[in-house]
């Protein structure tokens, strides 16, 4: 095998290992802040529909894990079934 898969394989393994430690991230849509502001009346605003009023997401690849059988929550532990 050569160094360069090898070098590939092991950042893989260290990117899937920190999805347990931070399955969660900020939602890009409203920043991390859970609402949007009117355009208008400044003063009023709504929740986020892209994170659902919570300012965050799941990060790229928890979802691939959890269709392989294995659920993550929150705060990156596993969940029975």
């Amino acid at each position: 095998m050569s160094a360069l898969a090898v070098i590939v394989l092991g950042f893989g393994a260290l990117w899937v290992g920190s999805l347990f430690v931070h399955p969660l991230t900020r939602c890009g849509a409203c920043k991390g802040q859970a609402r949007h502001r009117g355009l208008v009346f400044t003063g009023s605003f709504r929740a986020c529909r892209k994170c659902g009023g919570t300012g965050r997401r799941e990060r790229m690849g928890v979802g691939g894990l959890r269709t392989m059988g294995v659920n993550i929550g929150p705060r990156g532990r596993l969940q029975r079934k």
